[in-house]
């Protein structure tokens, strides 16, 4: 993401300071970000695991790497609630980490939310 000019080079270490305060995982996803809201962009990058991989007390098959701009942080909070809701459903989960393609997982993610 820092490559690609969505953050700036401390953005890992803005990460894992937000994930020393608490995990960001709950249930079998992860949605880490940073604690201020100041990328160059906003977006996201998404890790899909079927298997899972462990992410403190959890299994995690769902990692969604959240970018957000200054001006778009006010909309940050109903996307947080809006994945969270959809993603504490197991059946959403154990669907969209196994998909193959970015499309299909945007696809299907907007078929869950439905």
């Amino acid at each position: 993401m820092n490559r690609d000019g969505y953050t700036d080079e401390d953005f890992f270490a803005k990460i894992m300071e937000r994930e020393a305060m608490s995990s960001t995982a709950f249930g079998q996803v992860a949605i880490p970000h940073a604690i201020k809201m100041e990328s160059r962009k906003t977006g996201m990058f998404i890790y899909l695991n079927p298997n899972g991989i462990k992410w403190d007390n959890f299994n995690v098959k769902i990692v969604l790497l959240i970018t957000v701009s200054g001006e778009d942080r006010k909309i940050f909070r109903d996307v947080f609630d809006a994945l969270a809701t959809i993603l504490t459903d197991d059946k959403h989960v154990n669907l969209l980490s196994s998909v193959h393609s970015f499309d299909h997982f945007i696809n299907q993610l907007i078929t869950c939310w439905e």
